[in-house]
């Protein structure tokens, strides 16, 4: 009896298909389509800024993201976020955006990164100032497809001469 029951064990450990015995390897990340990402986000992050639209800001972040920008508090949660621009177009609304990507990749598959510059005009009580900015942010990519940023921060760039 025992060794039928060996037997029947092998049997079935041979029949086995082999994909439950050998786990694939996921697949490499694509650079180059994560820069694409990355690309469509910074473009329609610009034209939302512009826009004023808090809610079409916020929805480019995960649920649970984080946004850490210099002078505002650091800010978690996609409607802390939406709350953080609402208020924010109250005292200075932008006029004009440009945010250029400068190094971005694919850390793993649903996980990119990357950094780059911004340049903002905005209108605060008729008065148009100009600023510069650098920024960095991770990306995480939705059950849906879609890539939102999962963490963004950014800061003055002390290096731009205006």
């Amino acid at each position: 009896m025992r060794n039928a029951l060996f037997v029947a064990v092998a049997i079935a450990a041979a029949c086995a298909p082999a994909a439950e015995q050998q786990a694939a390897a996921p697949a490499a990340p694509d650079s180059a389509a994560a820069r694409a990402a990355i690309e469509a986000i910074s473009q329609q992050y610009s034209a939302r800024l512009v826009a004023n639209d808090a809610a079409g800001i916020s929805a480019l972040f995960t649920e649970d993201a984080t946004a850490a920008y210099f002078g505002y508090p650091t800010t978690t949660g996609r409607a802390n976020i939406q709350a953080l621009y609402a208020a924010s177009f109250g005292v200075a609304k932008p006029t004009a955006a440009q945010l250029t990507v400068g190094t971005a990749g694919a850390i793993t598959p649903g996980l990119l990164t990357a950094g780059g510059t911004s340049q903002q005009t905005v209108d605060s009580s008729g008065v148009s100032v100009t600023t510069y900015w650098r920024w960095a942010a991770a990306y995480h990519q939705g059950t849906d497809g879609q890539w939102r940023f999962a963490y963004v921060m950014a800061f003055p760039d002390s290096t731009s001469r205006k």
